[in-house]
Parts: structure tokens; sequence; C-alpha cells
């Protein structure tokens, strides 16, 4: 902790004393010279202490801006010689928390009242962090920006919130000061590259019954921020779980024809299809997407985008909101697994499976998952229409009658470990319910390998461009999977 103290040295000839300020750190001592002098009338008698009010005013401010540049940083492994050259060397830096308090204010017209909430929020876990309310774009480096994000790890949802909010802020000030075009970087630093964003801890409660539906979309729900939530829930549970990110992002041109058309944002990178996929509007939830439908002269389907900065923040201020009203109006306590957006996409799965008796390749196509069929995907356009009829019974089932849910129950796939070289495997074809096809061993990385020497094994009977049938067996795990190929027969 560096400390200071406004002193004299030496009596000069003239009879004046120079004004130093004595830097102490680390119990070593610097004095840095001032612009100001004191006769023997501004100096204690017998000692070095200055007493003249107005030398001792002028330094006082200087070091109470010195203490805050240091607030700034880390100086505890510094020496007391680069504790004064920060002092001393001039700086172009600009403050984050000015400008971020700026944005704020800026947005504040324009964006939901929560949404303004979680920036401040925000801005305020940082600055605590750092123990400064000027914290400097280049005090934001890797290393700073990293361990403050560790220090939310206890936390189940601001971990991610938090942390993505102010990247949102950091990357404005990028636009705003950075000019790339013309070379001209005011702020050099740029941690949201390498730092890593956990993601918030999911709701062991994934899903929830049609009853406890009912009463959430029952509820009478005053406030604004909450009843649009209210409504993006209806929203994601009529339109076949759809992720909140797509209904941000959908454009006017996906919407024709009563049937949104449109590629799944998180995993069309990842596909040959692009994860396309369409969804027929139920006609009650029609009024319910009016409601948020954009400008004529909008390219957007809906006005979110006018909202909020971007669909991670659209969101989570909407899984925030929902949570408040399962806290206000459900009577749900903090400790409890409330609700968010994906509530309402497992929901749909659940009912799907549960109440409707749709099967498991059916619910993964309606959510649009990546697909395991992905050969025979690429010869057979798919029709949507079996989605859209069982999305419609949910609708349905869930709004239209008072049927009860069977019981509540987790799915999940058959365990099948990762493979490894060591285990034994063994692979068979079927065609038509007969066995075309075996190999056996050791040796192979993952699935495909076998998948792959098994297709080759096949017998010539077997026609071209068919379905093939495929079960592989970890004989050291005593586990089985499933799989489906096309026959491609050369």
């Amino acid at each position: 902790m560096a400390t200071f103290k406004v002193v004299v040295q030496h009596q000069r000839s003239d009879g004046l004393y120079v004004v130093y300020i004595r830097l102490t750190h680390n119990r070593k001592v610097i004095n840095i010279k001032t612009d100001k002098m004191v006769n023997s009338k501004g100096v204690v008698a017998g000692k070095h202490d200055v007493k003249d009010p107005f030398v001792l005013n002028s330094c006082m401010l200087t070091i109470t801006k010195w203490v805050d540049m240091l607030n700034r940083y880390d100086i505890s492994n510094l020496t007391v010689e680069q504790v004064r050259d920060i002092l001393l060397t001039p700086s172009n830096d600009l403050c984050f928390s000015d400008f971020a308090r700026e944005y704020i204010e800026k947005i504040s017209n324009t964006h939901q009242p929560r949404t303004i909430e979680l920036n401040k929020a925000s801005l305020i876990a940082l600055e605590k962090f750092a123990g400064s309310n000027k914290i400097m774009f280049s005090q934001m480096t890797t290393t700073f920006v990293q361990s403050w994000i560790d220090s939310l790890s206890h936390f189940k949802r601001v971990k991610e919130t938090y942390p993505v909010t102010i990247k949102t802020i950091f990357k404005a000030g990028l636009l705003k000061y950075n000019d790339y075009d013309n070379d001209i970087i005011r702020i050099k630093v740029n941690p949201w590259l390498k730092v890593i964003i956990p993601k918030h801890d999911a709701p062991e409660k994934k899903a929830i019954t049609m009853e406890e539906c009912r009463k959430f979309f029952a509820l009478n729900v005053t406030q604004k921020s909450r009843k649009m939530a209210q409504d993006i829930g209806k929203m994601i549970l009529c339109l076949a779980g759809i992720n909140g990110v797509d209904l941000y992002r959908m454009k006017k041109s996906a919407y024709y024809d009563g049937i949104l058309h449109y590629e799944r944002a998180k995993t069309r990178t990842r596909r040959e299809d692009k994860a396309y996929i369409e969804i027929r509007v139920p006609d009650m939830l029609i009024p319910t997407l009016e409601k948020y439908l954009s400008d004529e002269d909008d390219e957007y389907l809906f006005k979110f985008h006018k909202m909020f900065y971007d669909d991670r923040s659209f969101v989570a201020s909407q899984s925030h909101e929902i949570r408040l009203i399962c806290l206000d109006y459900l009577g749900m306590k903090k400790e409890d697994k409330t609700y968010s957006t994906y509530t309402f996409r497992h929901t749909w799965a659940t009912i799907a499976q549960n109440d409707l008796g749709a099967s498991f390749d059916d619910v993964a196509f309606g959510l649009n998952h990546v697909n395991r069929h992905r050969v025979t995907m690429g010869y057979v356009k798919p029709d949507f229409s079996r989605i859209w009829e069982i999305n419609e019974k949910i609708v349905e089932k869930v709004f239209f009658t008072n049927d009860k849910s069977k019981r509540l129950i987790e799915h999940h796939a058959p365990v099948f470990e990762k493979v490894e070289e060591t285990f034994e495997l063994s692979a068979d074809a079927y065609f038509m319910g007969e066995v075309v096809g075996h190999v056996e061993g050791k040796g192979y990385r993952n699935t495909d390998d076998i998948i792959r020497q098994l297709m080759d094994n096949i017998n010539d009977t077997v026609p071209k461009n068919c379905t093939i049938q495929i079960k592989v067996n970890n004989i050291t795990k005593d586990q089985t999977k499933y799989f489906e190929r096309m026959r491609d027969k050369k």
C-alpha cells in the first residue's frame, strides 16, 4: 500500500524550500518534486513537514488524484520507483466506468427497465471487485476480467449474465473509440478474445406439467416487462419449443403462408442442412405474435432487437422476468427451481412424449436437434407436417382441455460411453429385419470407425440407396447404441 506526505528537504540559499510529495511503498521511500515552494513560515519548526494551507491544499488534490489512479492497479509487487513512474507517466487512457454509465443512460429510453437494472448491477459488481468506480479500459486485461468472472463462480446465473453484459458494453466502447479503418486505436486491450464465460446453471426442473403451464399462463401479470416474458414463454411452447435466440433473429422474409421458415442459430453452422425447419403458427398464438410485430419498414419480424442489445441479453432478460413471475405470482421461494425460457422448450418435448406418445425421433425432429441420420437426410426432403400436428395437439391439450398430465419422467438416451481403442466392440447391420453384415474387434477410436468397416462388409444382395439399421455393442462395457445409414452400393 502506498502512502503520501507533503514534505520539504533543504532550505535554499534564497531562504525557500522546494516542496516534495513523499511516496512510501513496501517500506521504501522516494520524494517526488512539485512546482510549489514555501518560506520558513510554511514549515513546521524543527521538522520537514509543510504547514502552509495553500500549498497543502494544492498537494492534497494531487495526492487524491494519485490515490484514485493507483486504485486501478495491483501495485503490491511493484517497486516504489515503478509506482512513481505510473504516477508521472502521462496517460490518454479512457475510463470504462464513465463510458459504461453513459452507455446505460443512452439505452435507458429504448430498453426494458430490467435490462437497465441488469447493466447497472453488472457494472456495480465489476467496480466492487476492482475496488474503484473509475475502472480504466487499460485495466480490463484478460487476467483482471477472468479473475472477476472466476469470483462469480458460486452464483448460479449472474456468473454468465454479468460478464455477457459487461462484454456488450465493452464492445460498444470499441466501436466508439477505435477507428480500425484509419488505424486509430484508443482502446488497446480486448480481454474478451481469451476469457472464458461460464454457462449459468441449468435448472434441475427442466419441464413442468400441463397443469403448471395452465397456471402460469393464466396469471394476470401487470408489469409490462413480465407480461412480455409470459408471452415469450407462450410463443416458445406453442412454436414447438423454438429458441429465444431464433425469435429475436427472425426476419420478416421467414414468415409467410402462416409458417415460420428459419435456420436454427445454435446449430446452423454445424449441419449440412443449416438446421432448417418450418413451424406452422397455431391460430391461437397469432394475437400474441401480433403484439410484438415490428414496423413495416423493419427487416426483423419482431421488435425485440430494438428493445435489447443482442439475442443473449434478450434471452437472459426474459428468463429473469420469468423467474420473477415465479417468485412474485406463484409464491416460489428463491431457493426453488424456478422457470426460464428453456422450461417451455423442455415442457414441449415432455408433453409430446409423455402425454401424446410421440417418438424420441419426432421430439428431436421438432426441437431441431442435430440429426443422427445425416446420410438419410441428405436424400429426403423433410416433411415438417407431422411436427405441426404434434405441436397443435400440444396447444389443444394445454389450453383447450383440463386433461391431467401423466407422471413426469425424465427420459434419457441409453448410456454409451465414449469409445476407447481398448474396448471390444461388435456391430451388426440389419436390412428388413435380417442380419446383412457383422464386424467385431478392438482398436476403434469411435463408433464411426466400426460403422464404416461394417458398411464395407454388407452383403452385395442388399440394394443400393436403402436404409440400414445398425446395432453397435460395447462388449467391454455391456452397452448398446443404435444407428441408421443409407446403403450406397458401389
